[in-house]
């Protein structure tokens, strides 16, 4: 099972699943769902305009062994997107990554219909301004032992304890070309919060629940999709072999037996003109209450800790 969180509904199946979702797969103007406003900039005539990005986000899973039967795809789309140290990291973990255009679709698509017992699943999100989602790739925990390859050959193992996977899902538009969306992914092992204590939060303290788990921030990469593309991501050959952290990500146990899966995602904008006496650009930013405690964003467990003991409050200053 999995999900989007600030998504809004999901729909899954078994081949019917998939039968029922290729010919929308083949369509990018069907690919929806929505998301806020970024800043807008203005047309010729000076009116203001407002992009709003819908995201469609497709798992296709199969039985092991099975996306190494169609490791064409990968010559379908382009996996030069990333600078070479970047690539190098990523794959070295288990993670593929490449960007199709609208004409790779039916490539992608015909490759797939060569599996069988196939399950497609799809969400559909409306996230909040400002804010990344979070694609939970199992709603089951479980504990996980994995690889993390680092420069140099070496490697460091890591496990954690009731936990699942997390792909944090950001977006950008960049001028001049406002039909692409670039699109920022990043990996998380996420734990259960651990009990609530003090923490530092840039210059104030917080007592809030320990967050526990680790962002894989060094494994996190920034790819430009064009209009009517899309973003395809999948697990390396070696991750049947080894437990490199993208295998929990792509792989999993399902009712016995080991399931793999591909990972599409695929974003769509669609610009609106505002009206001319409202001009958003001179605006000023709205103001956000303060946050909450145990709304504040958690602090990263791979990220060093403060001296402060953490069921103490915070000592004034000298």
């Amino acid at each position: 099972m999995w999900a989007l969180m600030l998504g809004a509904s999901m729909c899954s199946g078994c081949s019917e699943g998939w039968q029922r979702m290729r010919s929308w797969f083949g369509r990018a103007e069907a690919n929806a769902g929505t998301t806020a406003a970024t800043n807008p900039p203005a047309d010729t005539a000076g009116a203001a305009r407002i992009a709003t990005v819908r995201f469609n986000v497709l798992r296709v899973e199969a039985p092991e062994g099975g996306l190494q039967r169609i490791s064409d795809i990968w010559r379908m789309v382009n996996t030069d997107v990333l600078s070479p140290s970047v690539a190098t990291m990523v794959q070295d973990n288990g993670f593929m990554v490449g960007v199709g255009d609208d004409r790779a679709r039916i490539g992608v698509r015909a490759q797939i219909d060569r599996l069988h017992d196939v399950r497609g699943r799809e969400e559909q999100a409306l996230p909040q301004a400002g804010k990344a989602l979070e694609l939970l790739i199992t709603e089951a925990e479980r504990d996980l032992t994995v690889f993390f390859a680092l420069p140099g050959g070496r490697t460091a193992g890591q496990s954690f304890e009731e936990a699942r996977p997390v792909l944090r899902i950001g977006w950008d538009i960049e001028p001049p070309r406002l039909d692409d969306v670039v699109i920022h992914i990043e990996p998380e092992i996420r734990q259960p919060q651990g009990p609530r204590r003090y923490q530092q939060a840039g210059d104030r303290w917080q007592f809030r629940p320990e967050y526990r788990g680790r962002i894989f921030r060094e494994l996190s990469f920034e790819v430009t999709v064009p209009k009517g593309g899309f973003l395809l991501l999948g697990p390396t050959p070696d991750v049947h072999r080894v437990p490199l952290v993208a295998r929990p990500f792509f792989i999993e146990p399902v009712e016995g037996r080991l399931r793999e899966s591909l990972i599409v995602i695929t974003p769509l904008v669609e610009w609106s003109n505002v009206a001319r006496d409202v001009d958003l650009r001179s605006a000023p930013p709205t103001e956000s209450p303060p946050a909450r405690a145990d709304e504040a964003d958690p602090s990263p467990a791979d990220e060093p800790p403060s001296d402060q003991p953490a069921d103490e409050p915070p000592r004034a200053a000298p």
